[in-house]
């Protein structure tokens, strides 16, 4: 429901935007809140890309971010996977292969993306918010 809400606001105000010093004070809650997201369901992408979205950071700035964001909890969180058994020699290997298909088609990304203007990649990254809201909650009537 939260994702909703901050893609109504940002549909209505569209000049609205979170201020870089009221982000340094909010950036540890928001990491708490992806942490116990990530940990609890395996999901803290919503948080963390809509936090970094509402920031309108510029391309580069915003991928570095999540990128560091995703490693830094991959990094914390794989150690334990592995325990649990969740993270199988099959599932990383087949992680393997999905990495040799995504560093093949990164490039390509990178110069599509350098010729896309800020406000087409606000807005394709709003809708990929929109996606995954969508998703969370057909799954949450399903189940």
């Amino acid at each position: 429901m939260t994702i909703f809400l901050y893609l109504l606001l940002r549909l209505f105000k569209q000049e609205s935007y979170l201020q870089y010093d009221l982000a340094k004070k909010l950036v540890i809650p928001v990491g708490l809140c992806g942490g116990l997201l990530q940990g609890a369901v395996g999901m803290s992408g919503p948080v963390s890309v809509a936090f970094l979205n509402f920031m309108r950071l510029e391309r580069t700035t915003f991928i570095g971010s999540i990128s560091t964001f995703f490693t830094a909890i991959t990094v914390v969180q794989l150690p334990m996977l592995i325990s649990l058994d969740i993270v199988t020699w099959p599932l990383i290997m087949a992680s393997f292969a999905a990495y040799s298909v995504i560093s093949l088609a990164m490039p390509y990304g990178g110069e599509i993306g350098q010729k896309m203007s800020r406000h087409w990649f606000d807005k394709i990254v709003m809708l990929l918010l929109l996606i995954i809201a969508i998703q969370i909650l057909i799954e949450s009537f399903i189940s």
